[in-house]
């Protein structure tokens, strides 16, 4: 799944929006998560 879809089905304004949040919950923005 690409962020783009995660953040649409999960309902978020923006992917952008979703890569903050993500980033502020994790630690890691998704990019590096998917890395990990």
């Amino acid at each position: 799944m690409t962020m783009q879809q995660i953040s649409e089905e999960l309902n978020f304004p923006s992917q952008s929006f979703f890569g903050k949040f993500f980033k502020r919950s994790a630690g890691l923005s998704p990019f590096e998560y998917r890395k990990s």
